[in-house]
C-alpha cells in the first residue's frame, strides 16, 4: 500500500472512531440527563 492511501486510511479510522465517541456520549447523555459532562 503506498503512503498515500495508507494516510487517508488512517484519517478515516480518526474520523469513524471520533464520531463513534461523539455519538456514545450522545446516548449517555440521553440516558442520565443529570450527568454533567
Amino acid at each position: 500500500m503506498d503512503e498515500e492511501s495508507k494516510n487517508s486510511s488512517i484519517e478515516q479510522k480518526k474520523k469513524d472512531h471520533e464520531s463513534e465517541t461523539a455519538f456514545q456520549k450522545d446516548r449517555d447523555k440521553d440516558k442520565n440527563p443529570n450527568t454533567q459532562r
